[in-house]
């Protein structure tokens, strides 16, 4: 790879059901059939081995140039991924910002 570029690296879930890998660094949750970034760090992590190796997911990398800002690149992230966080649908449920009493 050219030194003027930067790889990036990118996890694919297979499953029909989100996906949590618990790396070093914090737990990535991994949308049904949906991919997130990793660092070139976690992939040699146990879990992501053991869940290559039973295809439930793939890795890809991705070569783009060195000259991308970080906003822009924070940007494009943002935008690539959805991270699954908290319950379905998100927001706060039943009554909320109503008191009851």
């Amino acid at each position: 790879m050219e030194p003027s570029k930067r790889v990036r690296y990118f996890v694919r879930n297979h499953q029909n059901q989100p996906l949590e890998l618990h790396f070093p660094g914090g737990v990535l949750v991994v949308s049904p059939h949906a991919e997130a970034e990793i660092r070139e760090a976690d992939l040699e992590h146990g879990q992501l081995k053991v869940f290559r190796k039973q295809r439930l997911v793939s890795v890809r990398e991705e070569a783009e140039a060195a000259d991308i800002q970080p906003a822009d690149a924070a940007g494009a992230e943002k935008d690539a991924t959805t991270p699954v966080t908290g319950k379905a649908g998100g927001g706060k449920r039943r009554g909320a910002g109503k008191k009851e009493g």
